[in-house]
């Protein structure tokens, strides 16, 4: 849990990191139950939500080999994105290691004291905004990767012009696609319209799909019960 204000599960705590296995055997079950109920499997992956994919950073990427591999899933690598609150260091890792999957950062307000305020991990020099920028351009020079920046909207707070103009400067640091969502609650209590359900429906703020859907969510850790 990285503490987001805007997130209601930063704010259930942390338990433990979960093993490869486990966080595979997510994906696995989904698998089942999707091809069970609407006649055909998972066709993308997204690791977020419930804990930060880049803190189990080898438990990750060793599910991630598992649910590409022909004896897995035989998912294609584009088709699994990792998605980050800006862990640098982490960030240039997975350039280096030359990782095929997708990337995706939750970036939420384009300037420091605004991400700092909701984003508790902003706070240190070392994940600011001017990290995260010099990681994200490595990553996409690199890799030749584009980048997708996840973005909520609270009304007043960061969805003005100025914002707007920043957000666009940030982007173009890298080939960008911006997923974004408006929300009229402010930052300072959880925003449950945007949270991800990742491990257990009843740890979910909303319910259950009623359609199908191909895309699983995967969790990277356990919260508190």
């Amino acid at each position: 849990a990285m503490g987001c204000d805007f997130c209601a599960t930063g704010t259930m705590g942390f338990r433990q990191n979960l093993d490869a296995g486990e966080i595979a055997g997510q994906v696995l079950m989904m698998e089942q139950i999707a091809q069970e109920r609407f006649g055909r499997g998972v066709s993308n992956v997204v690791f977020m939500g419930m804990g930060e994919p880049l803190l189990n950073y080898d438990a990750v990427q060793k599910a991630i080999g598992t649910l590409t591999h022909k004896d897995g899933l035989g998912l294609g690598a584009k088709r699994i994105t990792v998605s980050t609150v800006g862990l640098a260091r982490r960030i240039r890792d997975l350039a280096d290691a030359g990782v095929r999957h997708g990337l995706a950062v939750s970036l939420h307000a384009p300037f420091d004291a605004k991400r700092s305020a909701i984003m508790p991990v902003n706070r240190r020099e070392a994940t600011d905004l001017a990290a995260l920028r010099d990681a994200i351009r490595y990553f996409a020079r690199t890799t030749g990767q584009r980048v997708t920046y996840e973005y909520c909207m609270f009304k007043g707070f960061n969805d003005s012009e100025a914002d707007a103009r920043e957000l666009a400067k940030i982007a173009a640091v890298a080939s960008p696609a911006l997923r974004s969502a408006r929300s009229r609650s402010p930052p300072s209590r959880p925003a449950r319209s945007t949270s991800s359900c990742t491990t257990r429906w009843k740890a979910c703020p909303t319910s259950p799909p009623t359609r199908p859907r191909s895309t699983a969510s995967s969790a990277s850790s356990w919260t508190k019960a």
